[in-house]
């Protein structure tokens, strides 16, 4: 159809993945590039184009990346994002729902390549200590379904300009000897149980389980020489998801949560306390929703 391009045409595989995708900190395109090493070894990055004009007053923090770790990192997450179900599914709704449980199962074993990824992505910034990963979700659709059929990847023009996400994600860096950045991993701060906070949890676990067992809010203050007041906002924690739970016995809250900002959270929705503490799933891929 002639609204409709094939990518292939467009994406060249020798190209570098995110040429003409990737930002430094200030805002500046990242070029790829190269240099030569010790004993003729060859080094490729992406180096900012302030460095390369020598405009000092818009040069950033990053201002040059390795280009294995860069390109590494983005495929690494473009692959987690497309082989996860919740996250797909509801791009493929139009589908029938058996052509919509075909694709499901063939998910996990999808062998994502770099001209996919290039289609996906509208530009990535790298941040001192962060990523921002911006990607066509409009296109999740096309792309998982010419994965999942082996056949050549088609786009409907209309879909390049429309809604954009963004996505975010902690990184720890390091500078080898060429002077490029590489990625060494998120950032992951040391465990530090709060024990106060800790304390507080038992108790609304311990009130809870009272009030079970058939005691009321005004004997269990009695008995703590408590306000009610006081009784009805602990045993918040009581309803916190698992997930967080488990965080704070394990002294692995994002920064900055504390008692306060726990017991502002009045959802009882699971997925939205963990979403308004930011808390991620896991793995160092997985980016939270900017």
């Amino acid at each position: 159809m002639a609204e409709n391009y094939r990518i292939r045409r467009e994406y060249n595989p020798n190209k570098s993945l995110l040429a003409g995708k990737l930002f430094d900190d200030k805002g500046n395109y990242m070029s790829p590039s190269w240099s030569g090493g010790r004993k003729g070894k060859k080094y490729r990055y992406y180096i900012s184009q302030a460095v390369i004009r020598k405009e000092k007053e818009k040069i950033g923090a990053i201002t040059k990346i390795s280009l294995p770790e860069i390109e590494g990192f983005v495929m690494g997450w473009a692959k987690g994002l497309l082989q996860d179900r919740t996250k797909v599914y509801p791009y493929l709704q139009q589908l029938p729902i058996p052509r919509q449980k075909e694709v499901c199962e063939k998910l996990p074993l999808l062998s994502v390549s770099p001209q996919c990824v290039h289609v996906l992505i509208k530009r990535v910034d790298i941040f001192k200590g962060e990523i921002k990963i911006s990607i066509y979700p409009e296109k999740i659709g096309n792309i998982i379904e010419a994965l999942c059929d082996g056949k050549e990847l088609t786009i409907d023009n209309a879909l390049l300009e429309r809604a954009v996400e963004s996505y975010t994600a902690p990184y720890q860096i390091a500078t080898i000897d060429n002077g490029a950045k590489i990625i060494i991993g998120t950032v992951q701060r040391p465990a530090v149980q709060d024990k106060a906070l800790i304390h507080v949890l038992q108790k609304a676990y311990r009130w809870h389980k009272n009030i079970l067992t058939g005691k009321t809010i005004k004997e269990i203050a009695l008995s703590e020489q408590l306000s009610e007041r006081y009784i009805l906002r602990i045993l918040q924690l009581s309803f916190l998801s698992p997930r967080i739970t488990k965080h704070i016995l394990a002294g692995t809250l994002p920064k900055g949560v504390t008692l306060k900002r726990l017991l502002m959270i009045k959802s009882g929705n699971w997925e939205e306390q963990e979403q308004l503490l930011n808390l991620q799933n896991g793995t160092s891929l997985e980016l939270k929703r900017a």
